[in-house]
């Protein structure tokens, strides 16, 4: 049964908002100054950028795969199909046409 428009159990606000994410956590603390820098101005993002450039350029995959999915996107996944094309155009407003096309697929 639906609500009804003045139903005090509909939640107007949506879900409670977390205080925190992990994704809210780690662009903070990318955003700080990295302790290492000497000059005290590169960001902790870009050390950690320059970190895994450095793996992948001394030939660590992972690293290299990572740059490129994130840079890239993933590659397209192949999919095998063994079993029939079949394309049934259905009607699905006239209910006889409906009937019929169950009553070919559950047999």
């Amino acid at each position: 049964m639906p609500f009804s428009k003045d139903d005090p159990n509909i939640n107007r606000d949506g879900a409670p908002k977390k205080d925190w994410t992990w994704s809210s956590v780690l662009d903070k603390e990318a955003e700080k100054i990295d302790e290492n820098d000497p000059d005290k101005k590169r960001k902790n993002k870009e050390a950690v950028a320059e970190a895994i450039l450095k793996k992948a350029k001394d030939g660590d995959v992972p690293a290299f795969k990572e740059i490129a999915n994130r840079t890239d996107g993933m590659p397209k996944q192949a999919i095998e199909h063994t079993g029939e094309i079949v394309n049934y155009n259905v009607d699905f407003n006239d209910p006889k046409k409906v009937d019929e096309y169950l009553d070919k697929r559950l047999k």
